[in-house]
């Protein structure tokens, strides 16, 4: 009511100025010369008035288009535009890089985002990914995938690492294998063949570790090792299928003494105990005695070519699997005397398997008060 009465009020003063206006035009046109550079120009007062106020009115007008459409004002909205594409393209770099394991090159990214003004891009990753514990996640991730192709690898990546935090290992691996790009991810790529490792899938971690790109030698090495293992101790008495991934597994694993192990023992189970010997002598020429020598008790092979074998790698100083081996050896071929001896070396290495093999023979050879003492030895050793 009284914003009403205002307006009443101004325009009755309006009115009453205009009549007061109209009078004084009336009563006294007045004269109003204007003379430049030789011309004269020659009005009424109150038409004079009329045109200063039209002409300041303009100016006025023109100054405010001119602000909105001037050249500079222009050029900056175009360079704003400019620099938002620029800063999409830059965030998509960005995620890209991290993605990749570039981290180098995604600061640089984000830097070139940062001086751009900033993308609307980053924060929606930016969110998606600090924000997985919330119920509703997948919606947001879908939300994403849907605005923003361009992202869709880093929500599929994001998911994927959610899913490897709250130990749901077998989704994740089936989110991996849905989405094969996310192999190449490093940090994802290592989640995924430990859990491959975890999960006893042998065979597939060694291919994906064959190959793998973008990855240091000794990593890979590291990986396939593990794999091969797996997979040669699951394939344990299967000949067709044992020498097939065989054929799988790169020369330099073969050559390792943790894989030779786990090939013996697959050449053993098949009864193929000639080329398992073959292996082993293999092993033991390429200086990897000592981690090879438990491998020689399981071949069935002539007892003296086992003897004459270790005498060949005889050591300075014995060390345990080394005295076991020829405690064994002799055992086999009824040698007691030698093998009391070189066992006796192993159990004063503190060599379990040594003094329950030497408890044994002098079981054997009926002497049970030496037997019944290292029996007790053995039981608070």
């Amino acid at each position: 009511m009284m914003r009403l009465l205002g307006w009443a009020l101004l325009w009755i003063i309006v009115l009453l100025l205009g009549g007061v206006l109209a009078k004084m035009m009336l009563a006294d046109a007045g004269v109003m010369m204007v003379t430049w550079n030789g011309w004269l120009v020659e009005t009424t007062f109150w038409a004079g008035i009329g045109f200063l106020l039209l002409f300041t009115i303009t100016i006025l007008i023109f100054i405010q288009l001119w602000r909105g459409f001037a050249p500079t004002r222009l050029w900056q909205r175009f360079r704003q535009r400019k620099n938002q594409k620029t800063a999409k393209k830059d965030t998509v770099q960005a995620v890209n890089a991290w993605l990749a394991g570039q981290d180098d090159k995604a600061i640089v990214a984000l830097k070139r985002v940062a001086d751009a003004g900033g993308s609307d891009r980053l924060p929606r990753a930016m969110t998606l990914a600090l924000g997985w514990q919330h119920a509703d996640w997948l919606e947001r991730q879908a939300e994403l995938i849907q605005i923003d192709p361009e992202l869709k690898l880093f929500a599929y990546a994001i998911g994927a690492q959610r899913l490897w935090a709250e130990n749901q290992t077998k989704q994740f691996i089936a989110q991996m294998n849905q989405h094969s790009e996310l192999k190449k991810v490093p940090w994802l790529r290592r989640h995924l063949w430990q859990s491959l490792l975890e999960q006893g899938e042998g065979e597939a971690l060694l291919d994906l570790a064959i190959i793998a790109a973008n990855i240091q030698p000794d990593e890979r090495h590291s990986w396939v090792v593990k794999g091969a293992k797996l997979a040669m101790e699951k394939l344990t008495g299967k000949a067709d299928e044992g020498r097939q991934l065989l054929k799988k597994v790169p020369k330099a694993t073969r050559l390792q003494p943790e894989f030779l192990l786990v090939e013996i023992d697959f050449w053993v189970s098949i009864n193929d105990h000639d080329t398992a010997y073959k292996k082993l002598l293999a092993g033991f020429k390429n200086g990897h005695f000592e981690a090879l020598l438990p491998a020689l008790s399981v071949i069935q092979t002539d007892a003296s070519k086992k003897l004459a074998l270790l005498e060949q790698y005889e050591q300075s100083e014995p060390s345990a699997n080394y005295c076991r081996a020829l405690g064994q050896v002799n055992l086999a071929l009824q040698l007691w005397g030698q093998a009391q001896s070189w066992l006796e070396k192993g159990w004063a290495l503190n060599d379990r398997e040594s003094g329950l093999m030497l408890a044994q023979l002098f079981e054997q050879r009926k002497m049970p008060e030496q037997a019944n003492k290292l029996y007790k030895q053995l039981a608070t050793a």
